[in-house]
């Protein structure tokens, strides 16, 4: 396992040799006797772009790397795996994190040799850059540390040619710039996102939140180091808009399970690579924003609240893009060897660590439950006009041992879960349990309305085609029916629901051997149960929840709810609904087809149209965080550690200000600022 590395040192110390200045300053990796990293010397960078690390953390976090390298790279006879070397279209979004992996546990020369290859369309869509491939957003969010970090192992010529490609490619900004081959859209062709199809641009044009953040960092990075100034400064202003944007009206594919780790990537190089102050403290604040959110969403590995671009497979420990990610970020499982997102790769090459407060708050540091009240913003915030206000409406509780979380909007979305419980399953391991009045649990269906008051939830939906409710719970956990509630112990917390307009819920039988390979994919080893509707009827159900505390057993709650809780359906008809827990606190739901419904929370109706509901995060009774609509100021306060962090833009600090009309002004003045207690 050692040779590999120490042929190529030699040679490698040769090659940095010859190369000479290069754009950016070299980074050092640290390893041990067999080649495996131990740290990183990073371009050094000022401690006023940086969070603070104790040598504590940064020895648990070397750790975690080291465990999720010798997963992904080693065999079981201590060996390499081969690397993944795919490079037609957009293939590289594997192959070029799985080559990062390979270079820092020692595989130097297997890593290289994928980062050098030829690319399989070289000589089509990349010809005119040398064969270096600049347009796959997936692709060119790895080219930025493949030359920044890597340039130094790359051979003189395959350097050389990258720094001619990029040159070439940012001489205008390539947003804007049509290919050469193909020079503007095609509208006959239907599939495909390569510039056969849009061929009025020289890069990916996609707009998602991470598809645009691949595209805009690197087109700065490489303008920065080509001295392309002009395109710099237009990609810099694009980069401060967006920055501006997530602390006013937050972030449009908010919280994604699939897609958060991808957002996060490119601005990890732009932290690390930008010259100019305030581009990289525009960075470091996208960095932050983002890490508040997962921490919010993150309870020992798993996903723990509602998400925009679920793709509904962040259901199990380990699976999908954040549940395979955040582990190795955030710590606190039981195996961080099991995450095996490839994305883990980009925060090992980088210098950002999330504050002290962030990772308290991932690890549930805190003092007493806490009520999160959040709002989110349509999907495409580069198009909000005037003071035009969020598109949904989250609540989010956070228990000693379970987070519960829903959000309500005025439509229908297809990708927008609506409901989680995540509860402690053992010590460092979380389960969940969900439900859907349709067939996909991933989805937000027109018309449902979910009223959340702390641990107090009504689901209420309207009379509809689809013949059922579906329940998803952890196999090992049984389900009770006690006196029409259907209750659950997970251990240090449990669970009792009651369906209204449905009937009692039966494990579901007759899937087909493809849905249920996928369930289990999704879901780890679950049981399922459907309550069938009842003819033209409003439906739903009713959950209270509780832990070890609250109550001094689970048949003590089960007693309480027995005898104290109660479902108010006397209203149905005009789609009403009201439950009211063991302690007589109550939330209401008063359901609409046509706009978000009323909620009543203990008494207090929420209304949606004032803008001091608008906040992106709020908490009741406590100061655990907040961050205002259009404040751009945000604070986190958590296991005794307070982050506060603040990005605003010259001329653009007013309630009217909005995305659309600030993509019109060019040369901006940011004022980003954070502080660590």
């Amino acid at each position: 396992m050692l040779q590999p590395f120490l042929r190529l040192s030699a040679t490698l110390a040769i090659l940095f040799l010859a190369l000479g200045p290069i754009e950016s300053q070299a980074q050092k990796i640290n390893r041990d006797d067999k080649g495996m990293v131990t740290s990183i010397d990073y371009v050094p960078i000022d401690g006023q772009f940086l969070n603070p690390s104790s040598p504590e953390e940064e020895s648990a976090w070397w750790d975690r790397v080291r465990t999720v390298l010798h997963a992904q790279v080693f065999k079981p006879d201590g060996s390499f795996q081969s690397v993944d070397s795919r490079t037609y279209n957009e293939s590289e979004k594997w192959s070029y994190p799985c080559s990062f992996w390979h270079i820092l546990a020692g595989d130097v020369q297997g890593g290289m040799q994928v980062l050098q290859m030829e690319d399989a369309q070289a000589n089509e869509y990349n010809e005119y850059t040398k064969g270096i491939d600049l347009w796959f957003g997936f692709t060119i969010v790895a080219q930025v540390p493949k030359y920044f970090f890597f340039g130094d192992l790359m051979t003189p010529e395959y350097r050389q040619r990258m720094h001619d490609a990029i040159k070439i490619w940012t001489a205008t900004n390539p947003q804007h710039t049509p290919h050469p081959k193909f020079l503007k859209y095609n509208p006959a062709m239907k599939d495909g996102w390569g510039p056969d199809r849009f061929g009025n641009a020289r890069v990916d044009v996609r707009r998602t939140d991470a598809m645009w953040g691949f595209s805009i960092t690197s087109i700065y990075l490489f303008a920065q180091a080509s001295g392309n100034e002009a395109t710099r400064q237009e990609a810099k202003d694009e980069i401060l808009r967006y920055a501006w944007s997530l602390y006013h009206v937050g972030m449009g594919e908010w919280d994604s399970s699939t897609y958060m780790p991808y957002s996060i990537a490119p601005y990890l190089s732009l932290h690390a690579y930008a010259t100019d102050p305030e581009v990289r403290m525009a960075a470091k604040m996208v960095l932050d924003y983002y890490h508040t959110a997962a921490a919010l969403k993150y309870r020992h590995g798993l996903f723990s609240g509602t998400s925009k671009r679920d793709y509904g497979n962040a259901y199990n420990m380990y699976s999908g893009g954040f549940n395979g990610y955040f582990p190795m970020i955030f710590g606190e499982v039981d195996d961080v060897a099991k995450a095996k997102e490839h994305y883990t790769a980009y925060p090992m090459l980088a210098p950002y660590r999330p504050a002290p407060a962030m990772l308290a708050l991932a690890r549930r540091q805190l003092s007493q439950p806490v009520e999160v009240l959040a709002a989110k913003p349509t999907y495409e915030t580069w198009r909000m006009t005037g003071d035009e206000g969020p598109m949904f409406f989250e609540t989010l509780f956070l228990a000693k041992n379970y987070d519960l979380s829903s959000v309500v909007s005025k439509d229908g979305v297809d990708d927008v879960a609506p409901f989680r419980l995540v509860f402690d399953h053992g010590d460092k391991q979380a389960e969940v349990f969900t439900a859907t009045s349709g067939p996909n649990f991933a989805e937000k269906y027109a018309g449902d309305a979910i009223g959340q008051y702390r641990n107090l939830l009504v689901w209420a939906s309207p009379p509809s085609d689809k013949d059922s409710f579906s329940f998803a719970l952890p196999s090992d956990i049984k389900l009770e029916q006690d006196g029409g509630w259907n209750f659950f112990d997970t251990g240090k917390s449990w669970g009792a629901f009651q369906t209204f307009g449905v009937d009692a819920p039966q494990p579901q039988s007759g899937l087909s051997d493809d849905d249920a390979k996928s369930r289990k994919g999704n879901f780890g080893d679950a049981s399922f149960y459907t309550a069938r509707r009842q003819a033209s009827s409003e439906g739903g159900f009713a959950l209270i929840v509780a832990e070890q505390g609250d109550y001094a057993s689970f048949d003590d709650f089960k007693r309480a709810v027995k005898a104290k809780a109660k479902l108010d359906i006397s209203k149905l008809a005009d789609k009403t609904i009201r439950l009211t827990g063991t302690d007589g606190t109550f939330v209401q739901v008063q359901r609409s087809d046509s706009d978000l419904p009323g909620i009543s929370r203990n008494g207090e109706l929420r209304n949606w149209k004032d803008p001091k509901n608008w906040k992106l995060w709020q908490t009741v009774g406590s100061d655990l965080i907040s961050l205002g609509w259009k404040e751009g100021e945000l604070k986190l306060n958590a296991g005794s550690k307070i982050f506060t962090g603040s990005m605003k833009l010259d001329g653009w600090e007013k309630p009217d200000a909005s995305p659309n009309d600030l993509g019109n002004t060019k040369n901006l003045k940011s004022q980003g600022a954070f502080t660590n207690q």
